[in-house]
């Protein structure tokens, strides 16, 4: 059931999501992020005791005039300190139960931009590292890694028994198209497969290939599952972190995803009359 609800999930933000380049996935940040502030924005509202925020605020604030304009009463600004903390726990009560109705969102939008967006596709010449995580340290005797034309690998498999791991290093050696794969072979049969994105970005792609039947599945699910089946547990082919230029700074697309959700939520808040 999870499965097929996150893959229909990736469907939905296939229809809403435009990249193309550097400047598509960017301006697919800033899109994503202005949904994302509205959505929060209409949860907090129809979920949150806003009379009881907006009370306990003032009352927090009162105190910290208290203690401004009668800083020479001690007994008083204990008194002050002291119910500012009460009325911060007051306010924490109110907030929690829009923060919660809020996690499951928040938690997709950020997947979804990162999958689409956090991952940098690979170029010619460029190496990288092939890695399989299986079910069991006897299946490495076995393991075959073969690729698809644009792709060597410079080195035998390196097998890490006590993690059940085996690593290869490859080289992109022709840009032929935009995509190319890796397949793993565990005594003569193909265990698992993996597209490796080259130049031009996928719709969405990220590092990993797991099955279905773990919590990580929630965080791992851009190019569907491994078979259930399957004695590989991962593959994972490393593709480099993108970066994103904000003022000035390269700011990864999950960080700059949440300032642009934070900038259209203060932006907007006002027209939704909600205190926070």
């Amino acid at each position: 059931m999870m499965e097929t609800f996150l893959l229909t999930v990736n469907r939905i933000f296939d229809l809403i999501f435009f990249m193309g380049g550097y400047e598509g996935r960017y301006a697919a940040i800033v899109f994503i992020g202005a949904v994302s502030a509205l959505v929060f924005l209409i949860i907090f509202k129809i979920t949150s005791n806003q009379e009881g925020i907006r009370r306990e605020k003032n009352r927090i604030i009162g105190n910290l005039f208290q203690i401004r304009l009668y800083k020479d009463d001690l007994l008083l600004i204990l008194s002050s300190i002291f119910q500012i903390f009460t009325h911060n726990l007051s306010y924490l009560r109110y907030m929690l139960a829009p923060l919660l109705f809020t996690i499951i969102p928040l938690v997709i939008f950020t997947v979804e931009v990162n999958q689409r967006c956090g991952y940098q596709p690979l170029r010619a010449g460029s190496e990288f590292i092939i890695s399989a995580d299986l079910s069991g340290k006897h299946l490495l005797d076995t393991i075959k890694c073969e690729t698809s034309s644009g792709i060597a690998l410079l080195t035998p498999v390196m097998r890490v028994y006590d993690q059940a791991k085996a690593f290869w290093r490859a080289k992109i050696i022709r840009q032929a198209g935009t995509q190319e794969t890796v397949a793993l072979y565990i005594n003569g049969r193909e265990a698992a497969a993996k597209t490796v994105v080259m130049d031009t970005p996928a719709r969405r792609f990220i590092p990993e290939k797991i099955k279905a039947d773990s919590l990580n599945a929630i965080l791992y699910h851009a190019e569907g599952f491994l078979p259930v089946d399957s004695p590989v547990e991962r593959l994972t082919v490393a593709y480099p972190r993108a970066s994103y230029n904000f003022l000035g700074i390269g700011m990864d697309a999950v960080v700059l995803y949440f300032i642009f959700t934070l900038l259209f939520a203060l932006a907007v808040k006002p027209l939704f009359r909600v205190t926070i």
